[in-house]
């Protein structure tokens, strides 16, 4: 039988966070699930930590040689059977309840593809970024409400409301396989078309449903950890290399997707910018009049001058460079 539920963890170089994703994947009492693991040729403990869990759910594959970021959540996607689709950071946590109130909420509404859960954030207490002393933040709702897909996709364009909260398969949002299957026929055979794959997760999930269900239970925890990595093999400390550049998106050259530089140093893009750059991703199955260039300046405007990253001097060089 197959399983309800196939949790995708993508890791590179985080040892010290991936035993307790993986752990808590495992902690979910449930025959339902699949746990499948790409350790996409890490230099720290990561092969070893790995091994040293005994599950018949978990599935390990090391790979060869390192894989760009999407293409490694495309190589997991290709393995994965469930019925429900989930990708789990390897700083995140799976809820022990995820199943049960899975299996609960697809009884009542037997036909939902997309399922977005309030997002549960735990903090790690490595992290140098300081959160004000947070640890957690987790919320609930009294009820299940459906959202309107292509009023949130429009929201989401205009900058009113960020595609964190849209149906994404990745840090609460669930996909069905009907939904996955449908957007794979789609862009010939292929799910993952952007070097940002969470985000294009969220735009897909909108642009191939007419609604999805925003549920009142949070199914998992969103991790926050230090941005800065230090690898330690046997026990040693070897170096730091955590570099989002370099160990996930950085790697996107080796393959046929590039990123727009115009939209700014990828290092300093904001989550909609993410996003916008998903959408250029996305075309010809998203109307170019949504991201035109005044949709284009509006995003600078609202998310890189206002927050500061970027001087306006370079904001209208990019400007002229498109």
């Amino acid at each position: 039988m197959k399983p309800t539920l196939s949790i995708l963890i993508p890791t590179r170089n985080r040892a010290r966070y991936l035993k307790y994703a993986v752990q808590s994947a495992l902690n979910i009492n449930s025959s339902e699930i699949e746990i499948l693991v790409s350790e996409n040729q890490c230099a720290d403990d990561s092969r070893e930590i790995l091994n040293s869990f005994s599950d018949k759910r978990l599935k390990i594959y090391n790979q060869d040689s390192p894989l760009a970021m999407h293409e490694n959540w495309e190589f997991l996607l290709s393995k994965a059977t469930g019925e429900w689709i989930y990708f789990l950071g390897d700083d995140d946590a799976m809820m022990p309840h995820a199943v049960e109130h899975l299996n609960r909420v697809v009884s009542r509404y037997p036909r939902v593809e997309a399922i977005v859960s309030p997002r549960a954030y735990y903090f790690w207490g490595d992290t140098s970024v300081d959160y004000s002393g947070i640890r957690v933040s987790c919320g609930f709702a009294k009820k299940e409400v459906w959202r309107d897909s292509k009023k949130m996709l429009a929201k989401c364009i205009n900058g009113s409301v960020s595609y964190l909260y849209l149906p994404q398969v990745y840090s609460g949002g669930f996909q069905r396989r009907t939904l996955v299957n449908r957007i794979k026929q789609a862009q010939g055979g292929i799910y993952f078309k952007s070097v940002t794959p969470d985000a294009y997760s969220a735009l897909v999930g909108v642009l191939h449903t007419f609604r999805y269900l925003e549920i009142g239970v949070p199914l998992a925890w969103v991790g926050t950890s230090d941005p800065v990595n230090t690898i330690f093999n046997n026990g040693l400390k070897k170096e730091s290399v955590k570099n989002k550049d370099q160990d996930f998106r950085g790697l996107h050259f080796i393959d046929k997707l590039t990123y727009n530089f115009s939209l700014g140093r990828f290092d300093h893009i904001t989550f909609n910018l993410c996003f916008f750059e998903a959408c250029t991703a996305a075309v010809p199955h998203i109307s170019y009049d949504l991201i035109s260039l005044k949709s284009l300046k509006k995003y600078f405007i609202i998310f890189v001058v206002k927050s500061r990253k970027i001087k306006i001097i370079k904001l209208l060089n990019s400007w002229l460079k498109i």
